[in-house]
């Protein structure tokens, strides 16, 4: 019976943990699309001040490469010299200026750990790799004469989401862990050790060779003994929970009595001879009553 109960409160325990987990974790969860949320807005941010950039940087010069009728781009040089310091942020892949009709005025390309010039095939690949691509129109008055291009990575958001989502669960176990604990503790000071004293208290009733009947303020049984359902042929079953029908018939002990189960009297403990009646059954018994108190509070 022990190790049932043992196995039911490990059960019980993780159940509890799991439970706070889940509801600890709930909240994670909110957290983590409203944080998601929020990074991707800003590297949506980040792209549009960097295509601005661009923009402002080539407007005074792109109208007359857009005007020429050959070599109509720019050097590898100002291509470099434009665009290289975009890329000190490394959610970029990439930057290209178009024209309108797919014409490259210029681009560069994040490849491995170097910067390169615009090559097709490379930024086929850019495409593949980038989470986002952000586009803003080149204007020469009301005239859209190209565009800019940024490739983005939101590689470094997603390990900062993954990080900090594998710290929360560990935070969030850690926490649940805590708090069943010490629930378990407080219930276990403030429940289990009175009632395995009360089990013991009980144990000891059972045990004793005379009769005993246990009852409350009220008179309701709480507890009997063997010995008192064999004295008055009574089932412990019958008796607990209900009023206590036994009348002490001998006058001179009932003043005392009642004034002990008052708690009128200065004395907790009376004990004689008096003649008792049980549902109609008489004897000549040897009465002892006691009142139990709990912390200066009658209980029994």
């Amino acid at each position: 019976m022990k190790k049932f109960v043992e196995h039911r409160s490990v059960f019980l325990f993780w159940v509890l943990v799991l439970t706070v987990f889940i509801l600890i974790s709930g909240f994670t969860a909110v957290r983590f699309s409203v944080t998601k949320r929020g990074l991707d807005k800003d590297l949506e941010r980040r792209a549009e001040n960097v295509a601005l950039r661009i923009v402002d940087a080539i407007s005074p010069t792109i109208w007359d490469i857009y005007r020429k009728s050959d070599h109509r781009e720019y050097s590898a040089e100002v291509s470099s010299a434009v665009l290289d310091s975009e890329f000190r942020d490394t959610f970029v892949l990439g930057v290209v200026v178009y024209g309108n009709f797919g014409h490259v005025y210029m681009g560069r390309f994040r490849d491995g750990e170097a910067l390169v010039g615009y090559n097709e095939a490379l930024e086929k690949r850019i495409q593949s790799e980038a989470d986002l691509s952000f586009y803003e129109a080149i204007k020469n008055g009301p005239m859209t004469i190209g565009n800019v291009r940024v490739y983005l990575s939101s590689r470094e958001n997603r390990n900062l989401i993954r990080n900090t989502l594998l710290i929360d669960v560990a935070e969030a176990l850690s926490v649940s862990v805590l708090i069943v604990a010490c629930l378990f503790f407080i219930l276990r000071k403030a429940l289990i050790a009175p009632m395995r004293e009360l089990s013991i208290a009980s144990h000891v009733i059972e045990s004793l060779r005379e009769a005993v009947v246990v009852t409350d303020r009220k008179g309701v049984v709480v507890d009997v003994n063997p010995f008192f359902c064999r004295m008055f042929e009574r089932r412990k079953g019958a008796m607990v929970g209900k009023p206590l029908d036994l009348s002490v018939e001998s006058s001179e002990s009932v003043d005392t009595l009642l004034s002990i189960w008052n708690g009128t009297s200065k004395d907790r403990v009376w004990s004689g001879e008096a003649r008792v009646s049980l549902e109609g059954k008489r004897g000549q018994v040897c009465l002892c009553q006691c009142l139990a108190c709990d912390v200066g509070r009658p209980g029994f």
